[in-house]
């Protein structure tokens, strides 16, 4: 049953009460905002569906979070290492030096890198050298938009410049991880891949947004065809089950069962096609995969790679 914001609140503290309101706000401003772009794109389809459709997959590409609230940004300038360009854009990146081996750690949509916080004392324990990157228009990166391709972009111009040997993506960053070591298949530069509830199948993933801006067929139809056309390749060629048939590096794969994200049949379909990774099913921790847990089973992986 909906509760008013009254009923809602009732916080604890005066801290409890301001993260509910902001949340309560937060979610009427997006539900606004889905509302205007649903209108403006079913207003555009009465004269002309393609223009419609590039209209959807331009706003598609732009996040509405992902900037550091105040106590990431404290978290993130203590250990902002730089700038990497990755086309136009500047990506920025963090540090935390070890002896060890060099990981890259890739976050996901609409977040930043203040997100491997709990991760961080763990694996510097295990002697890595630890980088992160803000994905382009997110953190303290560059940018407007964001697509896996240009993600996947950023990624490998900081693995190719830090001389990484260890991927670690929540999202849409182990997707654009798996985008980027699909791509470089050949060289095979990152030893190893550690991908966290990753996207899936892509045209499943388009139709769960479609649903939530209620497009109709012949826009859902021009949007498709816009998207091949623009990428060179059909929907299919870009599901995760698809590239990892490429990528010959171990890894260790990991996804929740009740994941409301994005399913968790997804990752059942990339293990069966990367023989030499290692699955791990967890259950109640959802898409975010927040727990002690999953940071633990990352740890053991570490430990006997490093």
């Amino acid at each position: 049953m909906a509760c008013s914001l009254t009923l809602c609140l009732r916080p604890k503290t005066h801290e409890e009460a301001l993260h509910k309101i902001k949340k309560y706000f937060k979610g009427i401003f997006f539900n606004v905002i889905i509302f205007y772009y649903r209108v403006l794109i079913y207003a555009i389809a009465v004269f002309d569906t393609q223009t419609a459709a590039a209209k959807a997959i331009s706003i598609f590409k732009i996040p509405r979070a992902g900037r550091p609230n105040k106590s990431q940004k404290l978290f993130l300038d203590a250990h902002f290492e730089g700038y990497t360009s990755s086309g136009k854009t500047k990506i920025a990146h963090y540090r935390w030096t070890g002896p060890g081996k060099k990981i890259l750690l890739a976050h996901g949509w609409e977040s930043n890198s203040a997100r491997w916080t709990p991760y961080i004392p763990g694996i510097q324990d295990l002697g890595f050298d630890i980088y992160a990157l803000d994905a382009p228009a997110h953190g303290l990166s560059e940018g407007r938009e964001f697509t896996p391709e240009i993600y996947a972009d950023a990624i490998e111009s900081i693995a190719t410049e830090k001389k990484i040997d260890i991927i670690i993506g929540h999202s849409a960053g182990a997707y654009s991880a798996l985008i980027y070591a699909h791509r470089n298949r050949i060289n095979e530069t990152v030893k190893s891949l550690v991908l966290l509830a990753p996207t899936g199948r892509i045209r499943d993933f388009i139709e769960k947004t479609f649903q939530m801006f209620k497009l109709k067929e012949s826009v859902r139809q021009a949007y498709f065809n816009g998207f091949e056309e623009l990428y060179k390749h059909e929907l299919s060629y870009y599901d995760s089950d698809n590239l990892i048939k490429s990528v010959r590096q171990p890894g260790l794969l990991i996804h929740d069962k009740k994941d409301r994200t994005l399913p968790y049949a997804d990752s059942v379909h990339i293990a069966e096609n990367w023989p030499n990774a290692r699955f791990i099913t967890t259950e109640g921790f959802g898409h975010r995969l927040r727990s002690s847990i999953v940071i633990q089973h990352i740890l053991d992986y570490l430990r006997e790679i490093r």
